[in-house]
């Protein structure tokens, strides 16, 4: 499987898509939608980065890191963590990923 085939033809097809989004599109995909999603986090600058990121934004590889421990409540809502970078090399060698990991960990 080459995964730099798969995200290429991933952004080819998401740069098509987003020229077609209406603000309706966009301001779903930006969790702008309802009156909930409008209040969250209003006063900060990346609040109103977000139209901007998802009509000029790319697709690019991360890592998820779910923490999780065995002893906890299983009905608990454990945090994810997202590891990008919007590097070439990076996308180039998504291995580094692993890396980073076991030197979190």
């Amino acid at each position: 499987m080459d995964n730099l085939l798969d995200l290429s033809k991933m952004n080819e097809k998401y740069q098509a898509l987003k020229a077609t989004f209406s603000r309706d599109d966009i301001a779903y995909i930006a969790n702008k939608d309802t009156g909930r999603g409008k209040l969250i986090g209003f006063l900060t600058f990346d609040y109103y980065r977000r139209e901007s990121l998802i009509k000029e934004g790319n697709i690019v590889f991360g890592y998820v890191i779910k923490t999780y421990k065995q002893e906890d409540n299983p009905l608990k809502n454990y945090a994810s963590w997202l590891l990008f970078s919007p590097s070439k090399v990076v996308n180039d060698h998504p291995e580094i990923y692993l890396k980073i990991v076991e030197n979190l960990e």
